[in-house]
């Protein structure tokens, strides 16, 4: 089963010491939607539970720390992390909806195998990985270090793609009420309680392999490596929190604006309709079957209309002094 055409063996191996695959002592294992009968003879070959492939697959799954026994005597550790990632450019919305999303990776591992499942293939998630661990550390611990450094390096990224998008909004929100902007807002809004949520998630799994690693004894190297991925989620984690609360701020502000724009609006309104009542009450006065000043002038009407336009200019400047419009 492990041979069959959705996993690829050596993946790592090949994406980053090609064509030193011989360096590593273990071989690693891709998994990428497989099937149901797939994933039961996985299972069925390594003696594992099932949910050790499918914790990759749940959209809805945590990130966390487990380890297993099989019958063989087998010991497996499986550790599930969340990564961000973006749709496809043909499935982008232009106001960001469900652009920015998360989803879980898992890594089962014993000493001579790692096996990684997840809805996304690992070159494709990571095009150029980082493998400064994995050549210190050729165990697949360093595996799952590596994996997690470039997660955290992912984040970072895409945050930083995220405060360029939030900065484009607050220029643009004093220009404009458009809808776009509250939707693109709420997108990236969405897009961040993902990413947070994930951060945080990583950092417990990170929690546990520290754990595991000074219950073992590991060299300080491989703890400093540790070390390095741990702040580069805290600096993610920040990083998600601050632009979190702009987002939050940025979605006051435009909804300050638009309150304010819409009361501009509503006052010049007012204005206009005070204005346009002067010549319907004048031409009301003079419309009546009453005696009334020059209205047997011969220039009563140009007469009526100057006496208007004077009474509205006046009004209108008394308006604009006072700053009523």
């Amino acid at each position: 089963m492990l041979s069959t055409t959705e996993m690829r063996s050596p993946m790592l191996n090949k994406h980053i010491y090609e064509p030193h695959t011989q360096d590593l002592p273990f071989k690693i294992y891709e998994l990428v939607k497989p099937s149901e009968e797939t994933i039961q003879g996985v299972a069925d070959q390594l003696d594992i539970p099932r949910d050790f492939i499918t914790s990759g697959l749940d959209p809805y799954e945590i990130g966390r720390w487990e380890t297993y026994t099989n019958s063989k005597g087998e010991e497996y550790v499986l550790c599930v992390a969340i990564f961000p990632y973006t749709v496809n450019a043909q499935e982008k919305d232009q106001h960001l909806r469900n652009y920015y999303q998360s989803a879980p990776i898992a890594i089962a591992m014993k000493d001579d195998l790692v096996l990684i499942t997840s809805s996304r293939s690992i070159t494709e998630l990571f095009p150029s990985i980082d493998t400064s661990f994995l050549k210190l550390d050729k165990s697949p611990r360093g595996v799952l270090t590596t994996i997690l450094w470039e997660i955290a390096h992912l984040y970072i990224d895409y945050l930083k793609e995220m405060d360029r998008l939030i900065q484009e909004l607050e220029e643009d929100v004093t220009k404009t009420t458009n809808n776009t902007i509250f939707y693109k807002l709420i997108g990236l809004n969405k897009g961040l309680v993902y990413f947070k949520d994930g951060i945080e998630n990583n950092q417990k799994v990170l929690t546990s392999l520290r754990q595991q690693m000074n219950k073992e004894g590991s060299e300080e190297i491989y703890k400093s490596h540790l070390r390095d991925v741990m702040v580069e989620h805290h600096q993610a984690l920040g990083m998600a929190e601050e632009l979190y609360l702009l987002n939050s701020k940025v979605s006051d502000i435009l909804s300050n604006v638009v309150n304010n724009n819409m009361n501009q609006i509503m006052k010049i309104l007012t204005v206009w309709s005070i204005l346009l009542t002067v010549p319907t009450i004048i031409s009301g006065i003079w419309g009546m079957n009453v005696g009334l000043p020059i209205q047997n002038h011969p220039y009563a009407f140009i007469i009526l209309k100057i006496i208007i336009v004077v009474i509205m200019v006046v009004v209108y400047r008394l308006f604009k002094k006072n700053h009523w419009m």
